[in-house]
């Protein structure tokens, strides 16, 4: 699948996390803006994307990718993993 700089996160398709995962994106292109956040959402689930630019803070990038995944566990059982 995706290169290492790339997450994507599934949540349960709620309006609740929708919104959460949104303010949490719109923070964090603010305070770091060599990575980008997008939220999407369909039927299925709402997915966190987040990627980060090759350079000098691709390991600034590989902590906040894993506090995007750390923060799934915090919002509600992810789809892509069994409860």
């Amino acid at each position: 699948g995706h290169d290492a700089g790339t997450a994507t996160v599934a949540y349960r398709p709620s309006d609740d996390v929708f919104a959460e995962l949104t303010a949490l994106a719109e923070a964090e292109r603010d305070c770091c803006a060599f990575m980008a956040w997008h939220v999407e959402r369909d039927g299925e689930a709402v997915r966190l994307i987040v990627s980060a630019a090759p350079g000098p803070r691709a390991e600034d990038a590989q902590a906040i990718l894993a506090i995007a995944h750390q923060f799934a566990s915090t919002v509600g059982p992810r789809v892509d993993q069994p409860a």
